[in-house]
């Protein structure tokens, strides 16, 4: 029978950094850092076109179209409903989501990626640095 351990080593797995990984897990409050929280939202499908109807030599015959199996307004409802979990978390509606990406950029400190971790729909937590 999995224990409730399990289930925080899991949601703290859904954090790609050690450092923040172990100030969630601690609870320090180190300060706010800024994150990028990737959602589960349907993404877009890849659409192959009959040769006749490509645009041309060395144009390709495919194109982008909405998620397959999911409709436009699931996805919005996911978002919305993410970013309301997000904003009673960090105390503020988030200012930036990036809906090519499907995720959402914030500030917070350990402590509350360490709630962040536990949204369903959020399958990674990653530090927004510079490599």
């Amino acid at each position: 029978m999995p224990s409730h351990n399990d289930g925080v080593a899991t949601e703290l797995g859904k954090i790609r950094s050690e450092q923040l990984r172990d100030e969630a897990a601690s609870g320090t409050m180190a300060g706010p850092h800024t994150v990028i929280l990737e959602i589960d939202v349907p993404g877009p499908s890849l659409e192959v076109l009959s040769p006749r109807l490509g645009m041309g030599f060395g144009t390709p015959a495919f194109r982008i179209g909405p998620a397959a199996d999911d409709k436009p307004a699931d996805a919005e409802r996911v978002v919305h409903r993410v970013g309301g979990e997000i904003e009673r978390i960090i105390g503020r509606t988030p200012e930036t989501f990036l809906a090519s990406s499907g995720t959402f950029v914030v500030d917070a400190t350990g402590p509350q990626l360490r709630e962040l971790a536990k949204i369903p729909a959020i399958t990674a937590i990653w530090p927004n640095t510079r490599r």
